[in-house]
């Protein structure tokens, strides 16, 4: 099935489902998946484990104690399958049920549909089950950001909401220009070195602020080993927010957020004003975008957006995207290194402008 991934916290499984469908809230253990937008059915998935064996006894007990239950196969899985209907505010639903299981690990999977449904969506999730063995390594993996890292997110974020509040008695918005708030919070020596999920929180609202102001930023979960956290991912970068700020401070680097960015800014600056055809005013303002100006390429914002991604394979987008007054203007994002921007820009300096 092509879609997207779920590997279950603790890593004890994996598994593919519809590409609409989206993880939801549901009680502790369970993981509840469906589709917001046209809603086909609820599919829920728990995992249990217990001695050698267990996952096949699960399958022979549910045969046993359920009267109703057949033995089924699904994929490569063999599943003690049931359904049964009930009514709930005057619509009817048919939940369906699969116990399932291998080695020490049982599955119990539900799909609750309208009466009628179809459970083939159901079906074709529980074939792409793979449970991932103890010990054994796997290749770092980007999963759609899962629940539990959400919650992550927002207990850092909430954090810095609430210490910003209290140390600096400003508001925080989550917007650029609260990176100044941020880097206060860092200079006051609130933060104990050793204090990881404060450094950590600070590192996921920086990436939470990008997210806000740069399109494209998308949070992800990592799942690299015994490691699973939050990453923001960029075209095909990922910015760890752990490596953000606690990774430099652990190593007795400074940790200065804005001047990081200024950085990007200026060398990004520097390098747009070396190329003929293109200016922009220094210092830069603002931590994030540089809108250049290439009216002297005589070219259209379109045609120059579209030239530098054919010959330099860079995106700028065309600033009329962002209103008429950005017409003979590109928009650049310095979301990424400098070793990057530099590369970019050695690119677009070898363009040569057709007369």
């Amino acid at each position: 099935m092509q879609g997207k991934k779920f590997i279950s916290p603790g890593a004890w499984f994996s598994m593919n489902y519809p590409s609409d469908w989206n993880e939801f809230e549901d009680g502790e253990g369970s993981f509840l998946f469906y589709n917001p937008d046209v809603w086909t059915g609820n599919f829920r998935i728990s995992a249990f484990k217990g001695k050698a064996g267990y996952g096949k006894d699960a399958i022979r007990q549910e045969l046993k104690e359920n009267d109703s239950a057949s033995l089924v196969k699904v994929g490569t899985w063999e599943c003690a399958y049931s359904k049964e209907m009930f009514q709930e505010e005057g619509t009817y639903y048919t939940s369906h049920l699969w116990i399932t299981g291998v080695d020490d690990i049982a599955f119990e999977c539900s799909f609750t549909v309208p009466k009628g449904g179809v459970v083939k969506e159901a079906e074709d999730v529980i074939a792409t089950l793979e449970v991932r063995k103890e010990g054994q390594k796997y290749p770092a993996e980007l999963i759609p950001v899962r629940l539990s890292e959400i919650y992550l997110i927002n207990e850092g974020y909430e954090w810095v909401v609430s210490t910003v509040k209290q140390e600096l008695k400003k508001d925080f918005q989550g917007i650029e220009e609260d990176l100044e708030k941020l880097q206060q919070v860092i200079d006051s020596g609130k933060i104990g070195l050793k204090k990881k999920e404060e450094w950590l929180a600070i590192g996921i609202t920086v990436c939470a602020i990008l997210a806000n102001e740069v399109d494209g930023m998308e949070w992800k979960t990592l799942i690299d080993g015994n490691r699973e956290a939050p990453v923001l991912q960029y075209k095909d970068r990922t910015i760890d927010p752990m490596k953000l700020v606690w990774s430099k401070v652990k190593a007795g680097e400074p940790c200065n957020v804005i001047e990081e960015y200024k950085k990007r800014m200026n060398y990004a600056a520097d390098r747009v004003n070396r190329v003929s055809w293109m200016s922009v005013k220094t210092p830069p303002k603002g931590s994030f975008y540089l809108f250049i100006n290439i009216r002297e390429s005589g070219l259209s914002s379109a045609q120059a957006s579209e030239m530098i991604l054919d010959k330099a394979h860079v995106l700028l987008l065309p600033g009329n995207a962002f209103g008429r007054c950005g017409e003979g203007y590109l928009r650049l994002a310095c979301t990424v290194g400098i070793q990057k921007l530099g590369e970019a820009f050695d690119r677009i300096e070898k363009i040569t402008l057709d007369k």
